[in-house]
C-alpha cells in the first residue's frame, strides 16, 4: 500500500487546486470518500454551513458506460467537512454558476458537484486516468521532489492513514497513550 505524507498531499493538491479536477481530488482527499460516492454527489446532498455531505449515491461505470446506483454498502450515511473542504466547495459553486451562465440552456441540470462545464458529469474512469496523468505532469515538472504513484483509491488510504496520524497524535500529546 502506497501513501503520501501531509506534505506530499499538500504539494499535489496546490499544484491542481485551479484544474478542472482539482477540487474533486482534493474533496477525496480530505473526506476518504470513494470515487464513485464524490462523482455521485450533488448540492442538494451537501450543507456548506453545517459542513456536512451526505452520501446517498455513487457513479460507476459498467462496460465503461456511466450509471449513478447505489453506494458500495447500499446505505446512505452523512460525513463531517473540515473547513478546508467547505472552501474549495463554495469556490466550485461559484465556478459552477459561472459556468452556467456561460453554457445557458445548455447546462446539465443533474446539480452535481464536481462536473464538465457544461455541467455534465465525470466519466469514472476518465477521472481515474486524470489522476494519473496529474501525477505522472507534476513528477515530470518537479523533478527533484517526485510524489509516489498513486492510484486514485490510494487518495482514500492516505486520508485514512493521515487521519489516523493526527487522532494518535492528539491521544499521545493528551497523555491517553
Amino acid at each position: 500500500m502506497t501513501t503520501w505524507t501531509g506534505s506530499e498531499l499538500g504539494a499535489f493538491l496546490t499544484w491542481v487546486r485551479d484544474d478542472r479536477y482539482g477540487p474533486a481530488f482534493a474533496f477525496l482527499a480530505t473526506t476518504g470518500m470513494r470515487r464513485g460516492e464524490a462523482l455521485g454527489l450533488r448540492w442538494d446532498d451537501i450543507d456548506l454551513d453545517g459542513g456536512t455531505a451526505a452520501i446517498r449515491r455513487a457513479s460507476i461505470a459498467i462496460d465503461h458506460k456511466p450509471v449513478v446506483g447505489a453506494t458500495k454498502s447500499g446505505r446512505s450515511r452523512q460525513i463531517e467537512l473540515d473547513g478546508m473542504t467547505v472552501a474549495i466547495l463554495r469556490q466550485q459553486r461559484s465556478r459552477q454558476a459561472q459556468e452556467r451562465l456561460l453554457v445557458g440552456e445548455g447546462y446539465s441540470n443533474d446539480n452535481l458537484l464536481f462536473c464538465l462545464p457544461d455541467g455534465r458529469g465525470f466519466h469514472p474512469e476518465r477521472f481515474s486516468r486524470e489522476f494519473d496523468r496529474k501525477q505522472a505532469t507534476y513528477n515530470r515538472l518537479h523533478p527533484l521532489a517526485p510524489l509516489p504513484r498513486l492510484r486514485l483509491h490510494d487518495l482514500r488510504r492516505t486520508w485514512a492513514t493521515l487521519a489516523g496520524y493526527q487522532y494518535r497524535s492528539r491521544r499521545t500529546s493528551k497523555g491517553r497513550c
